[in-house]
């Protein structure tokens, strides 16, 4: 009887172990969850920057416009964040914690600092100084010249 009594307290420790070791890797799996919407360039942007930073895996990305249960999903959470419908739009970010940052530039502030991503600033080359250079220039000949035509015609008056 013994014997069987820790057979069991055995299988069931094992169980509940196994169990939570379940629902730790769900969790970690649904840590962060990207609402999007198909055709969204901001949307996309994001989409990019999570792909080149190889994020994909930290993610579970819901698209609104194909998924019925992710725009309820995304609906139900504005709901009881009581956002105004004039203030909802993709892309939204919600973390473990249900915080939430919506648009691009928040959500990509957002995971470079949660993940220590800092990216290079990339040096002036030869080629961009040569096109400011004659940009600017060409600026100021047309600016010049819009001055020669108005000076031009007073003195003709």
């Amino acid at each position: 009887m013994k014997s069987m009594l820790k057979g069991s307290i055995v299988v069931i420790v094992s169980l509940l172990l196994g169990a939570s070791f379940i629902n730790a890797k769900t969790f970690a799996a649904d840590e962060l969850i990207l609402y999007v919407q198909e055709g969204c360039n901001y949307c996309a942007k994001v989409e990019e920057f999570i792909d080149e930073n190889s994020l994909r895996d930290e993610f579970v990305i819901k698209d609104i416009l194909v998924d019925e249960a992710a725009s309820e999903e995304f609906t139900d959470f504005l709901d009881s964040k009581e956002v105004l419908l004039e203030e909802r739009g993709v892309p939204i970010l919600i973390d473990e914690n249900e915080e939430w940052y919506t648009g691009d530039v928040p959500i990509l502030d957002y995971l470079r600092e949660r993940y220590g991503i800092v990216e290079e600033t990339r040096e002036m080359e030869t080629t961009d100084i040569v096109l400011l250079t004659f940009g600017g220039a060409v600026v100021l000949s047309l600016v010049g010249y819009g001055v020669y035509k108005l000076v031009g015609k007073k003195e003709e008056k």
